[in-house]
């Protein structure tokens, strides 16, 4: 019987299958659609986007919403202030990572303690008001200081 092959028990797709593929594929759906949503947001106007909120496609798309973002000069700003932020954030930030890998690799009194806390803070944070009265109180309101 040349030309029939056997399938084997892998490769049969049962009810459970066909359920947990529908099931990933709706989920997929489900945190896909957010994103479309925000480009077909953005592609009409304010209007048509009020009238109907749930949208498959743009029934007339404009592209005014973009024109008057890159016509503006606060995007120039945006720009400039995250690339300052992040030259001076990500050197700042690799010269104490670096530095501080460095010290406990090494054996001292207390490593255990200082890599506890570090973990510690790393999991836990301090919460957002103890931060802004930080940033207060060393004067680093309004300033790049604050976001580096």
């Amino acid at each position: 019987m040349a030309g029939f092959a056997r399938r084997s028990p892998m490769n049969r797709k049962n009810a459970v299958d066909v359920l947990i593929y529908s099931a990933l594929i709706l989920y997929g759906l489900m945190i896909l659609y957010p994103f479309y949503n925000t480009l077909l947001v953005s592609l009409v106007s304010e209007k048509e986007y009020l009238t109907t909120p749930f949208m498959l496609y743009p029934k007339k798309p404009t592209l005014l919403s973009y024109r008057y973002v890159f016509s503006s000069s606060d995007i120039l700003n945006g720009y400039i202030t995250t690339l300052i932020v992040v030259l001076f954030g990500v050197s700042y930030n690799m010269f104490l990572t670096a530095t501080s890998a460095y010290a406990l690799s090494k054996e001292f009194p207390g490593k255990k303690i200082v890599m506890v806390l570090i973990v510690f803070t790393m999991y836990f944070g301090g919460g957002l008001i103890p931060y802004y009265l930080l940033i207060r109180n060393l004067g680093l309101i309004d300033s790049y200081g604050a976001m580096i």
